[in-house]
Protein backbone atom coordinates (compact mmCIF):
# COMPACT_ATOMS: atom_id res chain seq x y z
CA UNK A 1 0.00 0.00 0.00
CA UNK A 2 2.71 2.68 0.76
CA UNK A 3 4.37 1.37 -2.11
CA UNK A 4 1.68 2.63 -4.05
CA UNK A 5 1.16 5.53 -2.04
CA UNK A 6 5.06 6.57 -2.92
CA UNK A 7 4.32 5.48 -6.29
CA UNK A 8 1.18 8.45 -6.48
CA UNK A 9 3.26 11.08 -4.59
CA UNK A 10 6.37 10.63 -7.46
CA UNK A 11 3.67 10.84 -10.45
CA UNK A 12 1.72 14.17 -8.79
CA UNK A 13 5.37 16.14 -7.66
CA UNK A 14 6.56 15.34 -11.67
CA UNK A 15 3.05 16.76 -12.96
CA UNK A 16 3.03 19.72 -10.30
CA UNK A 17 6.51 20.46 -11.33
CA UNK A 18 5.53 20.64 -15.26
CA UNK A 19 2.27 22.57 -14.05
CA UNK A 20 4.37 24.84 -12.12
CA UNK A 21 6.22 25.76 -15.18
CA UNK A 22 3.43 26.77 -16.67
CA UNK A 23 1.38 28.25 -14.16
CA UNK A 24 4.48 30.75 -13.31
CA UNK A 25 4.40 32.73 -16.11
CA UNK A 26 1.27 34.77 -15.45
CA UNK A 27 2.59 38.04 -13.38
CA UNK A 28 0.97 40.02 -10.58
CA UNK A 29 0.43 43.02 -13.15
CA UNK A 30 -1.59 40.65 -15.24
CA UNK A 31 -3.49 39.47 -12.58
CA UNK A 32 -4.66 43.02 -10.97
CA UNK A 33 -4.93 44.25 -14.17
CA UNK A 34 -8.02 41.88 -14.64
CA UNK A 35 -9.42 42.94 -11.35
CA UNK A 36 -9.29 46.37 -12.24
CA UNK A 37 -11.17 45.66 -15.48
CA UNK A 38 -13.64 43.75 -13.52
CA UNK A 39 -14.49 46.56 -11.00
CA UNK A 40 -14.32 49.00 -13.90
CA UNK A 41 -17.52 46.89 -15.22
CA UNK A 42 -18.80 46.66 -11.81
CA UNK A 43 -18.96 50.88 -11.49
CA UNK A 44 -20.13 51.21 -15.03
CA UNK A 45 -23.24 47.68 -15.68
CA UNK A 46 -26.35 47.77 -13.55
CA UNK A 47 -28.88 45.05 -13.15
CA UNK A 48 -27.96 40.97 -13.69
CA UNK A 49 -25.15 41.53 -15.82
CA UNK A 50 -23.60 43.76 -12.61
CA UNK A 51 -24.45 40.85 -10.58
CA UNK A 52 -22.09 38.82 -12.61
CA UNK A 53 -19.74 40.90 -12.57
CA UNK A 54 -19.39 41.13 -9.01
CA UNK A 55 -19.18 37.73 -8.67
CA UNK A 56 -16.13 37.24 -11.14
CA UNK A 57 -14.96 40.12 -9.05
CA UNK A 58 -14.65 37.98 -6.16
CA UNK A 59 -13.74 35.30 -7.65
CA UNK A 60 -10.96 37.01 -8.80
CA UNK A 61 -9.67 38.43 -5.95
CA UNK A 62 -10.36 36.01 -3.05
CA UNK A 63 -7.02 34.66 -2.79
CA UNK A 64 -5.01 38.25 -2.83
CA UNK A 65 -7.34 40.57 -0.60
CA UNK A 66 -10.70 38.12 1.33
CA UNK A 67 -12.02 41.14 2.83
CA UNK A 68 -12.99 43.12 -0.16
CA UNK A 69 -13.89 40.04 -1.96
CA UNK A 70 -16.30 39.56 1.25
CA UNK A 71 -17.73 42.89 0.31
CA UNK A 72 -18.46 42.57 -3.34
CA UNK A 73 -20.13 39.38 -2.26
CA UNK A 74 -22.30 41.37 0.14
CA UNK A 75 -22.81 43.69 -2.45
CA UNK A 76 -23.65 40.93 -5.38
CA UNK A 77 -26.34 39.56 -2.38
CA UNK A 78 -28.25 42.96 -1.58
CA UNK A 79 -28.29 43.24 -5.39
CA UNK A 80 -29.93 40.57 -5.58
CA UNK A 81 -32.50 41.68 -2.85
CA UNK A 82 -32.94 44.65 -4.78
CA UNK A 83 -33.59 42.56 -8.37
CA UNK A 84 -36.16 39.95 -6.66
CA UNK A 85 -33.89 37.40 -8.20
CA UNK A 86 -33.68 34.40 -5.72
CA UNK A 87 -31.72 32.21 -7.85
CA UNK A 88 -28.26 34.44 -7.63
CA UNK A 89 -29.40 35.63 -4.10
CA UNK A 90 -29.13 31.79 -3.56
CA UNK A 91 -25.57 32.03 -4.97
CA UNK A 92 -24.28 35.41 -3.42
CA UNK A 93 -25.12 34.17 -0.08
CA UNK A 94 -23.63 30.65 -0.71
CA UNK A 95 -20.43 32.30 -1.60
CA UNK A 96 -20.72 35.11 1.99
CA UNK A 97 -21.08 31.66 4.17
CA UNK A 98 -17.81 30.68 1.93
CA UNK A 99 -15.78 33.58 2.64
CA UNK A 100 -16.95 33.94 6.28
CA UNK A 101 -15.68 30.19 6.54
CA UNK A 102 -12.77 31.47 5.11
CA UNK A 103 -11.95 33.92 7.51
CA UNK A 104 -12.70 31.95 10.62
CA UNK A 105 -15.77 32.79 11.26
CA UNK A 106 -17.97 29.61 11.56
CA UNK A 107 -20.63 30.76 13.50
CA UNK A 108 -22.00 33.33 10.91
CA UNK A 109 -20.98 31.00 8.02
CA UNK A 110 -23.46 28.65 9.65
CA UNK A 111 -26.15 31.62 10.23
CA UNK A 112 -26.27 32.53 6.20
CA UNK A 113 -25.50 29.16 4.98
CA UNK A 114 -29.00 27.48 7.45
CA UNK A 115 -31.07 30.76 5.60
CA UNK A 116 -30.49 30.01 2.15
CA UNK A 117 -30.04 26.27 1.85
CA UNK A 118 -34.25 25.35 1.94
CA UNK A 119 -34.62 28.28 -0.75
CA UNK A 120 -31.70 25.96 -3.14
CA UNK A 121 -33.79 22.80 -1.68
CA UNK A 122 -36.85 24.52 -2.72
CA UNK A 123 -35.72 25.71 -6.13
CA UNK A 124 -34.23 22.59 -6.59
CA UNK A 125 -30.68 24.60 -7.36
CA UNK A 126 -28.66 20.53 -7.21
CA UNK A 127 -24.80 22.61 -7.74
CA UNK A 128 -25.33 25.40 -4.79
CA UNK A 129 -27.00 22.57 -2.50
CA UNK A 130 -24.12 20.59 -2.96
CA UNK A 131 -22.01 23.79 -2.55
CA UNK A 132 -24.31 25.01 0.88
CA UNK A 133 -24.09 21.46 2.20
CA UNK A 134 -20.50 21.62 1.45
CA UNK A 135 -19.25 24.57 3.35
CA UNK A 136 -22.20 24.17 6.10
CA UNK A 137 -20.00 20.99 6.92
CA UNK A 138 -16.72 22.69 7.06
CA UNK A 139 -18.43 25.39 9.47
CA UNK A 140 -19.55 22.92 11.72
CA UNK A 141 -15.97 21.22 11.49
CA UNK A 142 -14.54 24.44 12.88
CA UNK A 143 -17.13 24.98 15.59
CA UNK A 144 -16.80 20.98 16.68
CA UNK A 145 -20.08 20.05 15.77
CA UNK A 146 -18.72 16.53 14.08
CA UNK A 147 -21.52 14.67 14.64
CA UNK A 148 -23.81 17.65 12.31
CA UNK A 149 -20.41 18.09 10.10
CA UNK A 150 -20.71 14.13 9.13
CA UNK A 151 -24.33 14.40 8.91
CA UNK A 152 -24.51 17.39 6.20
CA UNK A 153 -21.51 15.52 4.20
CA UNK A 154 -23.18 12.51 3.86
CA UNK A 155 -26.56 14.24 2.77
CA UNK A 156 -24.52 16.11 0.14
CA UNK A 157 -22.84 12.66 -0.79
CA UNK A 158 -26.44 11.21 -1.92
CA UNK A 159 -26.98 14.16 -4.62
CA UNK A 160 -23.69 12.82 -6.39
CA UNK A 161 -23.96 10.28 -8.78
CA UNK A 162 -20.68 10.51 -10.90
CA UNK A 163 -17.93 9.45 -8.92
CA UNK A 164 -15.41 11.86 -10.14
CA UNK A 165 -16.49 15.41 -9.42
CA UNK A 166 -14.53 18.79 -7.84
CA UNK A 167 -17.04 18.45 -5.11
CA UNK A 168 -16.83 15.22 -4.05
CA UNK A 169 -13.20 15.55 -3.47
CA UNK A 170 -13.64 17.99 -1.23
CA UNK A 171 -16.96 16.46 0.87
CA UNK A 172 -14.51 13.46 1.09
CA UNK A 173 -11.79 16.11 2.71
CA UNK A 174 -14.25 17.59 4.69
CA UNK A 175 -15.01 14.42 6.09
CA UNK A 176 -11.23 13.58 6.61
CA UNK A 177 -11.12 16.66 9.04
CA UNK A 178 -14.23 15.55 10.79
CA UNK A 179 -12.37 12.21 11.57
CA UNK A 180 -8.90 13.85 12.18
CA UNK A 181 -10.51 16.33 15.09
CA UNK A 182 -11.99 13.02 16.69
CA UNK A 183 -8.94 11.15 16.43
CA UNK A 184 -9.64 8.47 13.96
CA UNK A 185 -6.34 9.64 11.69
CA UNK A 186 -6.26 6.27 9.83
CA UNK A 187 -10.27 7.15 8.46
CA UNK A 188 -9.30 10.82 7.80
CA UNK A 189 -6.26 9.45 6.17
CA UNK A 190 -8.36 7.28 3.96
CA UNK A 191 -10.71 10.52 3.20
CA UNK A 192 -7.76 12.40 2.61
CA UNK A 193 -6.36 9.74 -0.65
CA UNK A 194 -9.68 9.27 -1.71
CA UNK A 195 -9.79 13.53 -2.57
CA UNK A 196 -6.80 13.17 -4.03
CA UNK A 197 -7.15 10.21 -5.71
CA UNK A 198 -10.75 11.83 -7.31
CA UNK A 199 -8.49 15.24 -8.14
CA UNK A 200 -6.26 12.81 -10.00
CA UNK A 201 -8.99 11.66 -11.86
CA UNK A 202 -10.78 14.57 -12.92
CA UNK A 203 -7.61 16.71 -13.59
CA UNK A 204 -8.53 19.37 -11.19
CA UNK A 205 -5.69 20.38 -8.95
CA UNK A 206 -7.96 23.30 -7.30
CA UNK A 207 -6.67 23.64 -3.66
CA UNK A 208 -4.69 20.62 -4.24
CA UNK A 209 -2.05 21.66 -1.71
CA UNK A 210 -4.80 22.43 1.06
CA UNK A 211 -5.51 18.04 0.59
CA UNK A 212 -1.85 17.23 0.63
CA UNK A 213 -0.93 19.19 3.84
CA UNK A 214 -4.09 17.47 5.41
CA UNK A 215 -3.05 14.03 4.37
CA UNK A 216 0.65 15.21 5.54
CA UNK A 217 -0.63 15.70 9.09
CA UNK A 218 -2.95 12.46 9.23
CA UNK A 219 0.79 10.41 8.39
CA UNK A 220 2.44 12.75 10.84
CA UNK A 221 -0.64 11.75 13.54
CA UNK A 222 0.20 8.37 13.04
CA UNK A 223 4.05 8.72 13.18
CA UNK A 224 4.34 8.34 9.42
CA UNK A 225 6.59 11.28 9.52
CA UNK A 226 8.60 9.48 6.41
CA UNK A 227 4.75 9.98 3.83
CA UNK A 228 4.24 12.81 6.10
CA UNK A 229 6.72 14.91 4.85
CA UNK A 230 6.34 13.63 0.85
CA UNK A 231 3.24 15.00 1.17
CA UNK A 232 4.34 18.43 2.53
CA UNK A 233 7.01 18.30 -0.41
CA UNK A 234 4.43 18.03 -2.60
CA UNK A 235 2.12 21.25 -1.57
CA UNK A 236 5.54 23.28 -1.51
CA UNK A 237 5.67 21.91 -5.30
CA UNK A 238 2.08 22.81 -5.98
CA UNK A 239 2.90 26.48 -4.24
CA UNK A 240 5.68 27.27 -6.23
CA UNK A 241 4.34 26.31 -9.74
CA UNK A 242 1.63 28.80 -8.92
CA UNK A 243 4.47 31.51 -8.01
CA UNK A 244 2.92 31.79 -4.34
CA UNK A 245 -0.04 30.28 -2.11
CA UNK A 246 -2.52 32.08 -0.29
CA UNK A 247 -1.27 33.12 3.40
CA UNK A 248 -3.65 30.30 4.83
CA UNK A 249 -2.38 28.14 2.73
CA UNK A 250 0.88 29.49 4.36
CA UNK A 251 -0.07 29.06 7.74
CA UNK A 252 -1.26 25.26 7.24
CA UNK A 253 1.73 24.63 6.01
CA UNK A 254 3.96 25.94 9.02
CA UNK A 255 1.84 24.22 11.34
CA UNK A 256 2.24 21.29 9.60
CA UNK A 257 5.62 21.29 9.20
CA UNK A 258 5.80 21.83 12.91
CA UNK A 259 3.84 18.95 13.91
CA UNK A 260 6.35 16.77 11.87
CA UNK A 261 9.22 18.25 13.50
CA UNK A 262 7.84 18.00 17.01
CA UNK A 263 7.02 14.14 16.23
CA UNK A 264 10.88 14.01 15.58
CA UNK A 265 11.32 15.79 19.00
CA UNK A 266 13.56 18.54 16.62
CA UNK A 267 11.80 21.07 18.68
CA UNK A 268 13.98 23.77 17.38
CA UNK A 269 13.29 23.28 14.17
CA UNK A 270 9.09 22.80 15.46
CA UNK A 271 9.37 26.10 17.52
CA UNK A 272 10.22 28.17 14.27
CA UNK A 273 7.63 26.65 12.15
CA UNK A 274 5.04 27.44 14.67
CA UNK A 275 6.32 30.61 15.52
CA UNK A 276 5.60 31.46 11.86
CA UNK A 277 2.48 30.06 11.24
CA UNK A 278 1.15 31.75 15.04
CA UNK A 279 2.54 34.85 13.62
CA UNK A 280 0.96 34.90 9.97
CA UNK A 281 -2.45 33.68 11.74
CA UNK A 282 -2.65 36.78 13.72
CA UNK A 283 -1.71 38.63 10.77
CA UNK A 284 -5.52 37.78 9.45
CA UNK A 285 -7.47 36.89 12.76
CA UNK A 286 -7.68 33.36 11.99
CA UNK A 287 -8.11 32.28 16.04
CA UNK A 288 -7.82 28.61 14.84
CA UNK A 289 -4.74 28.63 14.08
CA UNK A 290 -3.31 31.12 16.33
CA UNK A 291 -4.89 28.50 19.09
CA UNK A 292 -3.75 25.51 17.16
CA UNK A 293 -0.18 27.16 17.27
CA UNK A 294 -0.29 28.27 20.99
CA UNK A 295 -1.05 24.94 22.14
CA UNK A 296 1.91 23.29 20.07
CA UNK A 297 4.29 25.87 21.09
CA UNK A 298 3.49 25.64 24.84
CA UNK A 299 3.86 21.90 24.82
CA UNK A 300 7.20 22.62 23.76
CA UNK A 301 7.85 25.84 26.24
CA UNK A 302 6.61 23.48 29.35
CA UNK A 303 9.41 22.01 30.73
CA UNK A 304 11.89 25.18 29.54
CA UNK A 305 10.34 28.08 29.86
CA UNK A 306 7.52 29.16 31.86
CA UNK A 307 7.15 32.51 30.77
CA UNK A 308 6.68 31.88 27.22
CA UNK A 309 3.59 29.60 28.83
CA UNK A 310 2.24 31.93 30.78
CA UNK A 311 2.35 34.65 27.63
CA UNK A 312 0.76 32.02 25.30
CA UNK A 313 -2.03 30.96 27.48
CA UNK A 314 -2.95 34.54 29.16
CA UNK A 315 -3.11 35.15 24.98
CA UNK A 316 -5.35 32.27 24.20
CA UNK A 317 -7.51 33.03 26.77
CA UNK A 318 -8.44 36.61 25.85
CA UNK A 319 -8.95 34.93 22.25
CA UNK A 320 -11.51 32.41 23.98
CA UNK A 321 -13.28 34.94 26.65
CA UNK A 322 -13.89 37.37 23.11
CA UNK A 323 -16.31 34.24 22.34
CA UNK A 324 -14.20 32.02 19.73
CA UNK A 325 -16.31 29.42 18.26
CA UNK A 326 -13.78 27.03 18.25
CA UNK A 327 -13.95 24.86 21.44
CA UNK A 328 -11.85 21.84 20.55
CA UNK A 329 -8.81 23.93 20.77
CA UNK A 330 -10.04 26.31 23.86
CA UNK A 331 -9.95 22.49 25.47
CA UNK A 332 -6.43 22.29 24.86
CA UNK A 333 -5.63 25.60 25.95
CA UNK A 334 -7.58 25.01 29.66
CA UNK A 335 -6.02 21.60 29.61
CA UNK A 336 -2.30 23.49 29.66
CA UNK A 337 -3.90 25.93 32.44
CA UNK A 338 -4.67 23.07 34.23
CA UNK A 339 -1.06 21.89 33.85
CA UNK A 340 0.56 25.26 34.53
CA UNK A 341 -1.29 25.70 37.96
CA UNK A 342 -0.76 22.31 39.00
CA UNK A 343 2.96 22.71 38.61
CA UNK A 344 2.93 25.79 41.16
CA UNK A 345 0.31 24.46 43.51
CA UNK A 346 -1.96 27.15 42.78
CA UNK A 347 -5.04 24.44 43.47
CA UNK A 348 -7.86 27.05 43.27
CA UNK A 349 -6.77 28.58 39.40
CA UNK A 350 -6.36 25.07 38.59
CA UNK A 351 -9.58 24.08 39.95
CA UNK A 352 -10.78 26.91 37.80
CA UNK A 353 -10.06 25.75 34.58
CA UNK A 354 -10.77 21.87 35.35
CA UNK A 355 -14.38 23.36 35.42
CA UNK A 356 -14.12 24.85 32.53
CA UNK A 357 -12.29 22.30 30.39
CA UNK A 358 -14.76 19.83 32.00
CA UNK A 359 -17.87 21.66 31.14
CA UNK A 360 -16.72 22.48 27.37
CA UNK A 361 -15.56 19.40 26.64
CA UNK A 362 -18.66 17.95 28.08
CA UNK A 363 -20.62 20.08 25.91
CA UNK A 364 -18.51 18.35 22.52
CA UNK A 365 -17.46 14.98 23.57
CA UNK A 366 -20.55 14.01 25.52
CA UNK A 367 -22.79 10.91 25.22
CA UNK A 368 -24.74 12.62 22.65
CA UNK A 369 -21.97 13.00 20.58
CA UNK A 370 -21.44 9.42 20.35
CA UNK A 371 -24.35 8.25 19.66
CA UNK A 372 -24.97 11.08 17.03
CA UNK A 373 -21.81 9.67 15.73
CA UNK A 374 -23.13 5.82 16.05
CA UNK A 375 -26.30 6.75 14.42
CA UNK A 376 -24.54 9.14 11.27
CA UNK A 377 -22.25 6.40 10.46
CA UNK A 378 -24.82 4.04 10.35
CA UNK A 379 -27.14 5.59 8.37
CA UNK A 380 -24.45 6.17 5.75
CA UNK A 381 -23.35 2.74 6.03
CA UNK A 382 -26.83 1.31 6.08
CA UNK A 383 -27.41 3.86 2.56
CA UNK A 384 -24.04 2.42 1.30
CA UNK A 385 -25.18 -1.33 2.05
CA UNK A 386 -28.91 -0.45 0.57
CA UNK A 387 -26.76 1.00 -2.40
CA UNK A 388 -24.68 -1.41 -2.69
CA UNK A 389 -27.11 -4.81 -2.20
CA UNK A 390 -29.36 -2.47 -5.00
CA UNK A 391 -26.28 -2.65 -7.14
CA UNK A 392 -25.77 -6.07 -6.65
CA UNK A 393 -29.04 -6.87 -7.84
CA UNK A 394 -28.67 -4.99 -10.55
CA UNK A 395 -25.47 -7.05 -11.28
CA UNK A 396 -27.51 -9.99 -10.56
CA UNK A 397 -30.56 -8.68 -13.25
CA UNK A 398 -27.70 -7.84 -15.76
CA UNK A 399 -26.09 -11.21 -14.97
CA UNK A 400 -29.42 -13.00 -15.90
CA UNK A 401 -30.25 -11.36 -18.72
CA UNK A 402 -26.64 -12.19 -19.97
CA UNK A 403 -27.34 -15.85 -19.42
CA UNK A 404 -30.24 -15.66 -21.15
CA UNK A 405 -28.88 -13.57 -24.11
CA UNK A 406 -25.70 -15.94 -23.64
CA UNK A 407 -28.42 -18.91 -24.24
CA UNK A 408 -30.27 -17.39 -27.09
CA UNK A 409 -26.26 -16.93 -28.93
CA UNK A 410 -25.31 -20.56 -27.78
CA UNK A 411 -28.96 -21.70 -29.41
CA UNK A 412 -28.09 -19.62 -32.98
CA UNK A 413 -24.90 -20.47 -32.62
CA UNK A 414 -25.87 -24.37 -32.79
CA UNK A 415 -28.70 -23.71 -35.27
CA UNK A 416 -26.00 -22.21 -37.30
CA UNK A 417 -23.18 -24.94 -36.90
CA UNK A 418 -25.95 -27.69 -37.96
CA UNK A 419 -26.36 -25.37 -40.84
CA UNK A 420 -23.14 -25.52 -41.82
CA UNK A 421 -22.53 -28.66 -41.18
CA UNK A 422 -25.57 -30.06 -43.30
CA UNK A 423 -24.06 -27.31 -45.81
CA UNK A 424 -20.72 -29.24 -45.46
CA UNK A 425 -21.89 -32.32 -46.10
CA UNK A 426 -24.02 -31.21 -49.18
CA UNK A 427 -20.76 -29.53 -50.50
CA UNK A 428 -19.29 -32.84 -50.01
CA UNK A 429 -21.40 -34.64 -52.04
CA UNK A 430 -21.76 -32.49 -54.39
CA UNK A 431 -18.10 -32.55 -54.80
CA UNK A 432 -17.88 -36.61 -55.38
CA UNK A 433 -20.97 -36.63 -57.38
CA UNK A 434 -19.01 -33.76 -59.56
CA UNK A 435 -15.81 -36.55 -59.16
CA UNK A 436 -17.87 -39.02 -60.68
CA UNK A 437 -19.58 -37.42 -63.29
CA UNK A 438 -16.23 -36.03 -64.52
CA UNK A 439 -14.40 -39.41 -64.29
CA UNK A 440 -17.45 -40.35 -66.72
CA UNK A 441 -16.87 -37.95 -68.89
CA UNK A 442 -13.69 -38.72 -68.91
CA UNK A 443 -14.15 -41.74 -69.44
CA UNK A 444 -16.68 -40.88 -72.22
CA UNK A 445 -14.35 -38.64 -73.91
CA UNK A 446 -11.42 -41.36 -73.95
CA UNK A 447 -13.68 -43.54 -75.37
CA UNK A 448 -14.51 -40.98 -78.51
CA UNK A 449 -11.05 -40.38 -78.60
CA UNK A 450 -10.24 -43.93 -79.63
CA UNK A 451 -13.44 -44.33 -82.05
CA UNK A 452 -12.27 -41.03 -83.82
CA UNK A 453 -8.97 -41.99 -84.05
CA UNK A 454 -9.98 -45.39 -85.61
CA UNK A 455 -12.18 -43.86 -88.04
CA UNK A 456 -9.34 -41.57 -89.06
CA UNK A 457 -7.08 -44.75 -89.81
CA UNK A 458 -10.13 -46.86 -91.72
CA UNK A 459 -10.90 -43.19 -93.79
CA UNK A 460 -7.00 -42.32 -94.35
CA UNK A 461 -6.41 -45.90 -95.18
CA UNK A 462 -9.27 -45.91 -97.93
CA UNK A 463 -8.52 -42.52 -99.07
CA UNK A 464 -5.00 -44.08 -99.63
CA UNK A 465 -6.73 -47.11 -101.75
CA UNK A 466 -8.59 -44.75 -103.83
CA UNK A 467 -5.93 -42.54 -104.05
CA UNK A 468 -4.17 -45.78 -105.58
CA UNK A 469 -6.73 -46.60 -107.52
CA UNK A 470 -7.21 -43.05 -108.96
CA UNK A 471 -3.80 -43.18 -109.68
CA UNK A 472 -3.48 -46.25 -111.97
CA UNK A 473 -7.19 -44.95 -114.01
CA UNK A 474 -5.36 -42.13 -114.66
CA UNK A 475 -2.47 -43.83 -116.06
CA UNK A 476 -4.48 -45.91 -118.04
CA UNK A 477 -6.50 -42.65 -119.51
CA UNK A 478 -3.09 -41.43 -120.32
CA UNK A 479 -2.21 -44.36 -122.18
CA UNK A 480 -5.85 -44.66 -123.93
CA UNK A 481 -5.52 -40.60 -124.83
CA UNK A 482 -1.82 -41.49 -126.23
CA UNK A 483 -2.98 -44.41 -128.29
CA UNK A 484 -6.26 -42.09 -129.43
CA UNK A 485 -3.90 -39.51 -130.52
CA UNK A 486 -1.65 -42.17 -132.47
CA UNK A 487 -4.21 -43.74 -133.74
CA UNK A 488 -5.84 -40.23 -135.14
CA UNK A 489 -2.29 -39.23 -136.44
CA UNK A 490 -2.05 -42.52 -138.63
CA UNK A 491 -5.64 -42.10 -139.95
CA UNK A 492 -4.41 -38.05 -140.79
CA UNK A 493 -1.90 -40.11 -142.70
CA UNK A 494 -3.88 -42.60 -144.56
CA UNK A 495 -7.44 -40.60 -145.56
CA UNK A 496 -7.69 -37.65 -147.03
CA UNK A 497 -11.13 -37.54 -146.88
CA UNK A 498 -12.28 -33.73 -144.96
CA UNK A 499 -14.74 -34.93 -143.00
CA UNK A 500 -13.18 -37.81 -141.35
CA UNK A 501 -10.26 -35.53 -140.93
CA UNK A 502 -12.25 -33.02 -138.90
CA UNK A 503 -13.26 -35.86 -137.05
CA UNK A 504 -9.29 -36.58 -136.11
CA UNK A 505 -8.87 -32.94 -135.19
CA UNK A 506 -11.72 -32.68 -132.55
CA UNK A 507 -10.91 -36.01 -131.38
CA UNK A 508 -7.56 -34.66 -130.65
CA UNK A 509 -8.37 -31.60 -129.35
CA UNK A 510 -10.55 -33.42 -126.90
CA UNK A 511 -7.84 -36.13 -125.84
CA UNK A 512 -5.91 -32.70 -124.98
CA UNK A 513 -8.14 -31.07 -123.06
CA UNK A 514 -9.00 -34.59 -120.98
CA UNK A 515 -5.20 -34.88 -120.76
CA UNK A 516 -4.59 -31.28 -119.23
CA UNK A 517 -7.37 -31.54 -117.07
CA UNK A 518 -5.65 -34.92 -115.59
CA UNK A 519 -2.48 -33.14 -115.03
CA UNK A 520 -4.10 -29.67 -113.64
CA UNK A 521 -5.79 -32.45 -111.32
CA UNK A 522 -2.59 -34.31 -110.27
Amino acid sequence: MKNRIRLLVNYNLLVYLLLGLILHTPNAYCQKSKADSLLNLVNTTEGKVKFDYLIDLVREIVSKDIRKAFTYAQQARELAVKQGDTVRWVTASRIVGQLYNMMAKPEEAKDVLLKVLPMAEKLNLILERKKILLNLALAYNNTANYDESLRTNFKALELYTNNYDLELASISSNIGISYLKLGDYKKALSYFLRSLRIKQQINDYHDMERTFINTSLSYACIDDFKLAKTYLDSASIICKGKGNCSVQIEIEWNFCSGIIHFGLKQFDLAVQNFRRSYYLANQIEDHRFVLDNIDYLVKIYNDSNQYEVVKYLKEAEVIIDRGTPFNLEAIKIYSHFIDLYNVEKDFEKMAYYQNKYIELKDSIYNENLTTNLMKVESDYLQRENIARIKAQGQVIDLTEKNIAVQRLVNILIGIVAFALLIVIMLLIRINKTRKTINEALEKKVQERTYQLALNRDSWLQAYKEKEASLEKVTTEVRSTIATIVGLNRLVQKEIHDPRILDYTIQSDHASKSLLDRIRAFN
